[in-house]
């Protein structure tokens, strides 16, 4: 008996199936509030960190600088993040005819080198230009050509902020 009852929670359900071939065409067209969406990936230590003790241990340590240094004004709390960007581009996707594999797009075989991106904003909505960091040697203008007004862009042989 435990054998079987063991074997039915591991198995899936019978009921669980993939839609029907054509389906999500039929759900978009039908159904104006639902679609489909490819879900963004995010780190495990978002959702994990983001907790009611980690929270009151911000909030204890605010307000421990508060008795300690006055009332911070909110023009002074500032909030800087990084993200790493690729250089290498993806492909958008093409109306193609049935059957024939005729379309190409031209894009780098390698995975690339990273940039880092480096933005920063104050608790009042003021925000200072971003920063791009180049893993080379040397930094030459063009490579913000494209960048938001103000980017600063600097050259780091190891690409890191730090």
């Amino acid at each position: 008996m435990d054998r079987k009852m063991q074997y039915a929670h591991v198995t899936s359900n019978k009921k669980w199936e993939l839609l029907p071939r054509g389906c999500g065409l039929f759900m978009g067209r039908q159904n104006k509030s639902l679609s489909l969406q490819k879900p963004e990936p995010t780190s495990l230590s978002r959702p994990t960190s983001f907790n009611k003790t980690n929270v009151n241990k911000f909030f204890n340590n605010l307000g421990d600088i508060h008795c300690r240094f006055g009332p911070i004004p909110p023009e002074r709390i500032w909030n800087t993040d990084e993200i790493a960007l690729t250089t290498v581009q993806k492909p958008s996707k093409v109306v193609e005819i049935l059957g024939e594999k005729q379309i190409g797009s031209v894009t780098s075989a390698e995975r690339g080198q990273l940039v880092k991106l480096i933005a920063a904003i104050n608790a009042i909505g003021n925000h200072i230009p971003p920063m791009l960091i180049f893993p080379l040697v040397h930094f030459k203008d063009f490579m913000t050509k494209r960048a938001p007004p103000g980017t600063i862009g600097v050259a780091n042989r190891s690409g890191w902020s730090t």
